[in-house]
């Protein structure tokens, strides 16, 4: 450099204030190091600019820099890289603005030229790039290595690439991503027909979430049976070396598995599922008919239960919701969404009590606040009861993220959404909001492992109405074609609520449409509904009821208590 005209001037690029030195020829900071010439009229030829850490810092030539006297091979001795390692890729150490630094060359994809080196501080592990920004860069190291060999690695970093290099006996082509798992599937498309000359492409990434999640992602770009994914027991390649497990980590390589997309099994993955007994959570309906064909409440599974209006949907699953709350003394996150919390507790408290708290007390219903009491008492409070006061909150997403915390913050295994058609009233079109609500929630039921019921409604039939009994057929639910696909088992209400029989209108037939499970479907139980105590009771779908509710009193009286 010449002699300097101005020192201690305000740097432009970096913006510190005194680190820019001004000379005959051309501009200097020692702060960032950005160079600048000068014309005739000592103006600024060359407007070379710098950025922040982490992005390219641009200078007149890499060379000047990788050629520096102040830069030298030497080992990595922190992490027992040698000399010759370094030297094979390139790698340099020295001081860079007073901060010990190690120096990777990156090069041009294609024509080889060194056009970013990528610099390391020893201390802080902060990286920056200087170079030329928007050139064709291959990967660490690609510039070794010839196309079309038997095998090529893959590692997240460039201390990795040396360690797994010199523990694979300097012998077979390893490279590195530059910027880490973040970004590593875009290089690794960027430089595919590179790592696509050669037989098999093996990925070393690091052991933790982000390096796994890479590894699927890239090993998804690759062709078929191309990718190997190395399972590593330790952190990354340097902690083997760092460890002295080199023969560890080349045992790791060779037994690299070849890439399978998930879910895909071959024969011999299979042995483990096939032989080992699945526990598959459950409990059974308080209904034996009902059972006997749907072999109880699974976890991982979602119900649909449909049926006209005022047939008694809300009766049935406030049944079960109490009943998984006392006998099974299961949490039970309840959603229903047309009633209050009070109208909803009340109803299960009734149940309980075999007495219809929700409707005012009369001579026909002889009921006071300490009989409440005492039902909220026999109930331990209702502590396994979990309700969602919504206040007209009801949209997808609130009602998602609260099953979601039922689900894994209060352990609800057992969740009743009653029913769907309010979610999805303000979606727009009602076909297209119920697949994505039914998709979602299908989503939810695997994700956490719960037993959801959702009620739905159905379209109006041609002919007699389900307030008259008609049956149910799976081509009547409301909405979209997902309700019928995505549910793991469909039940339909069927009752004739305007029979002029009062025994008829207060029975109720369940039938089963839908049976992933066992497959078996039709007429399932017959429910009959007790007018003074308001309990569903099972009886024989085949029962010859008698015509007045008394008889039906009588028959629930007896039932209940065998």
């Amino acid at each position: 450099m010449s002699e300097i005209v101005k020192a201690h001037q305000p740097c432009p690029d970096c913006g510190s204030s005194d680190a820019l030195a001004i000379y005959e020829e051309n501009t200097y900071c020692f702060s960032c190091e950005a160079y600048r010439k000068l014309d005739s009229n000592g103006e600024v030829e060359s407007n070379i600019t710098y950025m922040d850490k982490g992005k390219f810092k641009p200078m007149a030539t890499i060379q000047e820099r990788f050629q520096s006297d102040r830069l030298r091979f030497s080992p990595i001795i922190d992490r027992k890289i040698d000399v010759d390692t370094c030297k094979k890729f390139g790698v340099k150490q020295g001081t860079i603005n007073g901060q010990d630094c190690h120096v990777y060359p990156y090069y041009e994809k294609d024509s080889k030229e060194q056009i970013i080196n990528k610099i390391r501080i020893v201390d802080t592990k902060e990286f920056y790039q200087e170079g030329e920004k928007g050139k064709r860069t291959g990967l660490f190291g690609q510039h070794l290595f010839a196309e079309g060999g038997k095998f090529i690695t893959v590692t997240e970093g460039e201390l990795d690439c040396l360690a797994a290099y010199q523990m694979m006996g300097s012998k077979w082509p390893i490279v590195s991503v530059r910027n880490g798992a973040a970004s590593a599937v875009n290089e690794i498309k960027y430089n595919l027909d590179y790592l696509s000359t050669f037989q098999t492409v093996v990925l070393c990434f690091d052991n933790d979430d982000a390096g796994r999640k890479a590894t699927k992602e890239i090993a998804n770009l690759l062709e078929p049976g191309r990718c190997k994914i190395m399972h590593l027991s330790k952190k990354d390649a340097c902690e083997y070396l760092m460890q002295g497990q080199s023969q560890k980590f080349v045992q790791d390589f060779w037994s690299a598995r070849t890439y399978t997309p998930e879910g895909i099994l071959c024969g011999e993955d299979i042995e483990g599922v096939l032989f080992t007994e699945e526990k598959i959570e459950s409990y059974p309906y308080p209904w034996d008919s009902l059972n006997s064909m749907s072999y109880g409440m699974r976890q991982g599974e979602l119900v649909l239960v449909t049926a006209g209006s005022g047939i008694g949907k809300s009766s049935v699953m406030r049944e079960l919701a109490h009943y998984l709350m006392k006998d099974a003394n299961e949490k039970v996150g309840c959603l229903f969404l047309e009633e209050s919390v009070r109208k909803t507790s009340d109803g299960i408290l009734s149940i309980e009590a075999n007495k219809k708290f929700h409707i005012p007390a009369s001579d026909n219903n002889q009921w006071d606040d300490d009989d409440r009491r005492e039902a909220y008492q026999n109930m331990d409070r209702l502590k396994n009861a979990v309700f969602w006061n919504h206040f007209g909150s009801t949209n997808l997403d609130n009602l998602l993220s609260r099953i979601r915390y039922m689900a894994k913050g209060l352990d609800c295994k057992y969740i009743i959404l009653d029913h769907i058609s309010i979610v999805i009233y303000d979606l727009g079109d009602e076909r297209k909001a119920i697949d994505t609500a039914m998709l979602k929630l299908r989503t939810l039921v695997q994700e956490l492992n719960i037993h959801l019921m959702v009620v739905c409604h159905l379209s109006r039939p041609s002919g007699v109405g389900h307030e008259e009994g008609a049956s149910v057929s799976l081509k009547e639910l409301r909405g979209s074609h997902s309700l019928a696909q995505l549910p793991d088992m469909i039940f339909a209400l069927e009752r004739n609520n305007q029979a002029v029989n009062e025994a008829e209108r207060n029975r109720t037939l369940i039938r089963i449409l839908k049976n992933r499970f066992s497959g078996e479907t039709g007429p399932a139980t017959m429910l009959v509904w007790s007018k003074s105590t308001g309990r569903l009771t099972e009886v024989p779908i085949d029962d010859n009821l008698p015509e007045n509710v008394d008889g039906i009193e009588e028959l629930h009286d007896d039932r209940e208590f065998d």
